[in-house]
């Protein structure tokens, strides 16, 4: 499935025009969603530690240290939207370091071994709650520059908080607490009487 067709999806959801083509078309559909598509992907991401885009990686200590507090930092991958843990540690920052990168800053010995969630830009990958969850936001993230009713638009996005939910909760009972002791508190615990891992 191709961008098109998922901003398509919530292009039908506002009762709005498809698109023939997010790239190329000039209609205010076509810019809205272009703009709005890759914002709310990495937004979405960060919301929850979806199964689909956890990733496990080592890195290696970066060159230059902290300038105070800690002693070793070691740069995020390009991909990394959001960490999880690190592996053997609780004593760790996500900073940005002098020479300008983003990174976790700790004292711990290199290699780190990284758990986070990953941009995920292959729609292909996603698997279906999100995909659903993602069309409701992107459809609620475009209301309010497509849909001039209010009461409208705060429809849109209360459907999406309820997606949300529904998803976060199916994708968390597909996880247990990570055994290097992660407490993965997220949405759902805050909105209902369950939470995820357990």
């Amino acid at each position: 499935m191709s961008q098109t067709s998922v901003a398509n999806e919530s292009l039908i959801l506002l009762g709005n025009k498809t698109l023939a083509d997010i790239d190329s078309d000039t209609t205010t559909e076509a810019t809205v969603a272009l703009l709005a598509f890759d914002t709310t992907r990495k937004d979405l991401l960060r919301m929850h530690p979806w199964n689909f885009a956890i990733t496990r990686i080592a890195i290696a200590e970066s060159a230059t240290a902290p300038i105070f507090r800690y002693t070793k930092a070691y740069p995020l991958p390009s991909d990394c939207l959001r960490v999880l843990s690190v592996q053997g540690s609780l004593d760790w920052k996500v900073e940005r370091i002098s020479t300008g990168q983003v990174s976790i800053i700790c004292d711990q010995a290199s290699p780190i071994y990284l758990k986070y969630v990953a941009d995920i830009t292959d729609d292909t990958k996603w698997d279906a709650s999100f995909h659903k969850t993602f069309v409701y936001k992107l459809a609620a993230d475009m209301s309010f520059a497509l849909v001039p009713d209010e009461a409208l638009r705060k429809g849109h996005y209360n459907t999406f908080l309820f997606q949300l939910q529904i998803a976060t909760g199916v994708d968390g009972s597909e996880d247990m607490e990570d055994d290097w002791g992660y407490n993965r508190g997220t949405f759902v615990d805050v909105r209902s009487d369950y939470g995820v891992g357990e």
